[in-house]
């Protein structure tokens, strides 16, 4: 029965700690429908909308999201939308980012400068609003080790405008380094049940 204790509890510590699994670390939906978590969704334009029009995807997304526009006196502007994430401790070999996105009339998502997804300024813009894009990518290279930057540039060329995006942020945390790796259960504990084993051993030898 000792013997078979000693077993349990050695593959126990051998194992070490669980390894975390892969977690939603930040998601985002624009517009009154949507809700932004683990981040920040935040716009160069001071006046943002909710802005809905017959003629745009009307179906749902995941997250929720819906269509927006801000203040744009001259019909013909451009409006950046940022979602800022932080991946300090996250494993960047790890993460993924997936989004969906509509525009009238075009524009680029750019995370860190890298641009992920485009829709095209030519002729016929209406696909770019009549359905929604989707993209991802999980290249670590265009992840920074701390505060990132996924920026979707929405230009309207004449009339209403209007944009529609949502996202989400997977990854998994990074190992410990051995400077904070958490410390295993002590070795000196199966020398304990070790020694309390030859201890019984040693009384039964005596009282024989």
């Amino acid at each position: 029965m000792k013997t078979k204790l000693l077993t349990i509890i050695s593959a126990f510590v051998l194992a070490g700690p669980i390894a975390a699994h892969a977690a939603l670390i930040a998601s985002y939906g624009t517009g009154s429908s949507g809700t932004v978590t683990g981040g920040t969704l935040t716009t160069d334009n001071l006046w943002i909308y909710d802005y809905n029009n017959q003629a745009y995807f009307q179906g749902a997304t995941t997250p929720a999201s819906n269509w927006v526009w801000g203040v744009d006196p001259t019909q013909d502007a451009t409006i950046n939308f940022t979602f800022s994430f932080d991946l300090t401790g996250y494993d960047l070999s790890t993460v993924s980012l997936s989004g969906i996105w509509g525009a009238d009339n075009y524009g680029s998502v750019s995370l860190n400068g890298n641009v992920v997804s485009a829709l095209p300024e030519t002729i016929p813009r209406y696909t770019n609003y009549r359905t929604l894009t989707s993209y991802s990518t999980n290249e670590a290279t265009y992840f920074n080790q701390g505060l990132n930057h996924l920026v979707y540039s929405a230009t309207n060329v004449g009339g209403p405008g209007g944009f529609r995006a949502a996202g989400e942020v997977f990854g998994d945390l990074a190992p410990p380094t051995p400077a904070n790796a958490p410390v295993p259960a002590p070795a000196s504990l199966l020398l304990v049940l070790a020694g309390l084993a030859g201890l019984g051993a040693r009384r039964k030898r005596l009282s024989a």
